[in-house]
Formats: C-alpha cells, structure tokens, sequence
C-alpha cells in the first residue's frame, strides 16, 4: 500500500507500526466493523502485513484494492479533509489505543474504536454517574435531577449524560451551575449538534472544563438508530447509572439495559404510580432491574463512596446567622412548601420570613420555585 500523499496528522495513539492513514483506509471501509479494525490493528504490525495474510482476503475479499492508486487517492483525500475538519473544529480524534481512552468504556462488549471529541475528556482519576430519564420531564423530575446531580459535582463526581431536552439537559445544567464536570455524548458528528438551545449547551460544557464526544464522523446528522448506540457510551463510561423519570418506551431504559449488561450499578428514582413518566423507573425497580435512588447520599453508600458523603460545603457546614434562618431550614424539606404554608408552620409573620428567606437564598441553601414555594438545596 502506497500513501504517499498522505502528509497531515491528527496526532492518533496506535499500536506497533500502524500509520494513520493505514488505520483510516481501514476506519472508512464499510465492510469493516470496529471490533474487527481493532482485531487486526491488535495482532498485525501493519495493514502491509494484515495485507499479505490469508486471513486480510476472507475478511475483506479484494485486498487488491489496497494497492489501487485511485483508492488510496481517495483514502487520503478523506482522511485529509477528517484532519483538516477536526482541526479547525478543535475536535480531537482518541483512539481506543490512546492512554486517554476511558477503561471503563474499553471494556464493554463493543466499545467505539475512535471517539471524536472536543474540550478536556480526562475521566480516569473521577468517579462517573449517569443521570438519564424521559425528554418531557416533570416538576418532581426536575426537582429530583437538581437535588442529585447537585450533590454528586459537590464531590467531583463526573455527570454524563447524552444533551437531549428534559432530564438530560437539566443535569448537564445544574453540573455547570454547580461548577461540577459534565460530558455530553452525542448521537451525530459535533458539528451537527441541534437544536441550537443543546448546541449551545454543548459549547457551555467545553467552557467549563467538561467535554462532548461523539463516535460519529463530523458532518454526519442524527438519525433515530444512532441514538441507541450512543446509550451504550453513556452507561459504558460510568461507574453507575441513575434513571430520573422514564417511560415504558423511553431511550433511558436502553441506557439502563446496557448498563446492566456490563455489571454496572443501575439506580432509579421512584415515582407517582400514576404518572406515564415514571412508569419506566418504577417497572425498573419492581423487576430488581434497578435499586430504588431514594437520596444521593444512598447511591454513595451502595456504591462504596463512603469517603465522598462528607464535604465542606454540605450540610454538616452550614452557618446559620440566627436561630429564625436555621427554624426556617429544619421546616423546609425537597418537597416545595408554599411561604403561607410555611409562615403557619413555623409560626413566623410573613415580612420577617422574606427577609431570612432571602439569606437563606443567597447563600445557597434554600431555593425558590414559582408561585413562592420554597425548597431545601441540602
């Protein structure tokens, strides 16, 4: 095989004597699945030598076209144009021989043989949790996603999660708003992240330090059947999985299903036996698919992150400047109460109840909801 036009590099990890533009004619053969690229890049030293054993013509049929001048002409302007794009786009290109590559998701029954990648994708000294649930989202959802994932980025637990509306979006959020780590793992190329709101979030999560990654080429558009096989590195980078509202049909239970199929924990919150959104999770929980998540502090503890429930900023801290502002915090729960509500339970005239509210607000602990209701962050 002669490449010889082959002058750009993307800087690719890869075993023995493999070229990159010996790895790419191989990547952009349709005949050819990851795990047989990464099968042959594992036992030859080169495509010359897969070339010139009997095992290259049962697996490819005409190896002759490995030496055809217009083929690699074409090989090298497509991997020219890939190098060229993900350059301008800042897109790196991690192999699954990159020391960078995440363990956990090399271990999966078919993990992706290259990532696409923008923003800093270092996984390997954090635990990882993924937070999924429906597109449609309810209050208690919400709720239930903020109260979690808040939590968990408290102590540097990395969130990922795949950038689509409704749970997803609210846990990259509330990572970010928390100055917490998050990924987004895309069913498309990076440069064709839509809507504009997720392709915005997605430049948000580089920003702050997290990352987006994708296993599909830029330029390639989402398509229904990519969505699946984006679960599957989801579940697969992650320590464990938590469901956050889910219906029957919901893409989360696939996320689950891989997640237990790997051995990885999966959790699931329970919910309102009449909702459709928590039909998913509580079907999850009733078949011993799931354990119920019935607060963060419990996912730590049947994880064994023990060392993690403590930390400065959590409740075991918090300073209080009078006894009003610590009455008003015991009162309140994460179920929203509203200020009339809660101005008789704790006996307190309404004035003086605002102004502790505020001070409670601003420093974190409480938050308010519409329609003046009020809940605890901790």
């Amino acid at each position: 095989m002669n490449l010889s036009l082959f002058q750009k590099s993307a800087n690719m990890t890869l075993p023995n004597h493999w070229k990159e533009e010996e790895f790419l004619a191989l990547y952009f053969d349709k005949h050819l699945q990851a795990h047989q690229i990464r099968n042959i890049v594992d036992k030859f030293d080169s495509l010359s030598k897969f070339s010139s054993n009997s095992l290259a013509h049962s697996i490819l049929g005409d190896i002759n076209l490995f030496n055809n001048k217009e083929f690699n002409n074409s090989v090298n302007d497509q991997a020219s144009n890939l190098i060229e794009l993900c350059s301008k786009l800042k897109i790196e290109m991690i192999t699954i021989w990159d020391e960078r590559y995440p363990y956990l998701l090399k271990n999966i029954n078919y993990p992706p043989i290259l990532l696409f990648v923008r923003g800093n994708f270092n996984i390997e000294d954090k635990n990882s949790i993924a937070v999924v649930g429906t597109r449609r989202n309810t209050l208690y959802g919400k709720l239930a996603t903020e109260r979690f994932v808040k939590y968990f980025v408290e102590r540097d637990i990395v969130i990922v999660s795949g950038l689509a509306y409704g749970i997803d979006t609210i846990a990259h959020k509330t990572a970010l708003e928390h100055k917490g780590i998050t990924f987004a793992i895309v069913a498309s190329g990076l440069d064709k992240i839509g809507p504009q709101i997720s392709s915005e979030l997605a430049n948000k999560i580089v920003d702050k330090g997290g990352a987006v990654v994708s296993e599909y080429l830029p330029g390639t558009a989402a398509k229904p059947g990519y969505f699946p096989q984006r679960n599957r590195i989801i579940s697969g980078i992650c320590n464990a999985t938590l469901v956050i509202e889910s219906g029957v049909k919901s893409g989360s239970l696939i996320t689950a299903r891989f997640a237990l199929d790997e051995g990885r924990d999966v959790f699931a919150v329970p919910g309102n036996i009449t909702s459709e959104k928590s039909q998913g999770t509580n079907f999850l929980i009733k078949n011993d698919s799931a354990i119920p998540a019935l607060s963060p502090e419990q996912i730590l503890m049947d994880l064994g992150w023990d060392k993690f429930l403590f930390k400065e900023n959590g409740q075991n801290s918090l300073k209080f400047d009078n006894d009003v502002e610590k009455r008003i915090f015991d009162a309140l729960s994460f179920e929203p109460i509203q200020i009339d509500d809660l101005s008789d339970k704790i006996s307190l005239d309404i004035s003086q109840l605002l102004v502790n509210l505020l001070s409670l607000e601003f420093k974190g602990y409480i938050k308010q909801l519409a329609g003046k209701n009020f809940i605890r962050n901790y």
